[in-house]
């Protein structure tokens, strides 16, 4: 891929519209070699001490509160703040 070709496809995707958006969300995590730069992206965060929580652009676009629920609660079990 030449860089002129690489340049456009990167303005492509941060002009990318809601159908597209919601086509490629996730998609793009399973091909190429992007679920080993997740993984290896996931255990320098875990070494930082830090732990990743992915919630799918899919979901907050469809349900905003939803998905801000979803990561507080996330966030009080992983703090052991969420009575049982």
């Amino acid at each position: 891929m030449t860089d002129d070709v690489r340049r456009v496809a990167k303005a492509l995707r941060a002009e990318m519209s809601l159908p597209e958006m919601l086509m490629w969300d996730g998609m793009a995590h399973d091909i190429g070699d992007r679920p080993e730069r997740d993984i290896q992206r996931d255990k320098w965060l875990n070494n930082k001490g830090l732990e990743v929580y992915r919630v799918a652009a899919r979901d907050v676009l469809a349900d905003p509160e939803e998905a801000v629920e979803g990561i507080v609660i996330v966030t009080l079990n992983r703090l052991n703040l969420l009575a049982p």
